[in-house]
């Protein structure tokens, strides 16, 4: 694996949730790590803020995670679909850790 090429990276991340078992809501350690990688090399890549964000909201960090998802607000564009369930989701999070 080309440890510095972002879409190989996200490529690979995909194939690891996709063969998750069952595929239920965990995300798999492995698939974290390299989406976490990802963001090492472009920080404002859309699909590893989602799922960083979500694996720092699981484990009850959630000024880490609204701060990613923060940055994916500020990625997407303004009349997609998923702006309002993330706008949802960052409202919904603690507010003090």
């Amino acid at each position: 694996m080309a440890p510095g090429d972002v879409p190989l990276l996200v490529d690979y991340g995909e194939a690891i949730i996709t063969a998750q078992d069952g595929g239920g809501e965990a995300l798999p350690d492995a698939f974290v790590t390299v989406m976490r990688d990802v963001l090492v090399l472009e920080g404002n890549q859309p699909l590893a803020l989602w799922y960083v964000g979500l694996a720092e909201s699981r484990a009850g960090r959630a000024g880490v995670a609204r701060t990613l998802w923060r940055r994916l607000l500020a990625v997407i564009p303004s009349d997609a679909p998923q702006r309002a369930d993330l706008q949802k989701r960052i409202d919904a999070l603690p507010k003090a850790e």
